[in-house]
C-alpha cells in the first residue's frame, strides 16, 4: 500500500504541474483569459513520468549503490524533478511577462485574474515541494551487503 500511496501522491502533484496555466489576451479584446492544457493529455503525460520514477524507486537500492555506499537513485529521479521545475519556471515567466506590461492595468478583470494566477503559481509551487519531499523520503538507503 505504501508504494501505491506514493504513486498516487506523485501522480496528483505531477498532474497539477502538467496543467500549465497560461494567461493571454485575445486579439482586439481588453480582457485576460486563462488557458490550461488538456486535462487528459496532462494526466497521461504525468502518468508516464510517474511510472518511470516509481519503477526506479521500486528497484533494490543495491543496484544503485557504489563502493562508498552512496545511493545513486537520485541521478535517475532528477530528470523527473527538473521537468517539473521547468514547468513551474515557464508558468512564472508567463505571469511575470504579462503582469508587468503597462496596458495590463487597464484590463477590466486584472485584479481577479492576477489573484487567480498567483494562487495557481502558489499551488504549483506547493506541488513541486510535495514532489521533492516525497522523492527525498523515498530514496532511503537500504542495508547493503558488499563483500570486502
Amino acid at each position: 500500500m505504501a508504494i501505491f500511496g506514493t504513486y498516487v501522491a506523485l501522480l496528483v502533484a505531477a498532474w497539477g504541474m502538467q496543467i500549465c496555466p497560461r494567461l493571454y489576451i485575445p486579439m482586439g479584446e481588453y480582457t485576460l483569459k486563462l488557458k490550461i492544457s488538456s486535462i487528459s493529455s496532462a494526466f497521461i503525460e504525468a502518468n508516464v513520468y510517474t511510472l518511470y520514477t516509481m519503477l526506479i524507486l521500486m528497484l533494490p537500492s543495491r543496484m544503485f549503490t557504489n563502493q562508498r555506499q552512496w545511493n545513486l537513485k537520485w541521478v535517475f529521479v532528477m530528470p523527473y524533478i527538473m521537468h517539473y521545475m521547468t514547468s513551474l519556471w515557464s508558468t512564472t515567466q508567463n505571469v511575470r511577462d504579462l503582469m508587468i506590461k503597462p496596458p495590463m492595468y487597464m484590463i477590466e478583470n486584472y485584479g481577479y485574474l492576477h489573484l487567480r494566477m498567483t494562487l495557481l503559481c502558489g499551488l504549483q509551487l506547493l506541488a513541486m515541494v510535495e514532489i521533492v519531499f516525497i522523492l527525498f523520503y523515498s530514496l532511503k538507503k537500504g542495508p547493503q551487503l558488499w563483500a570486502n
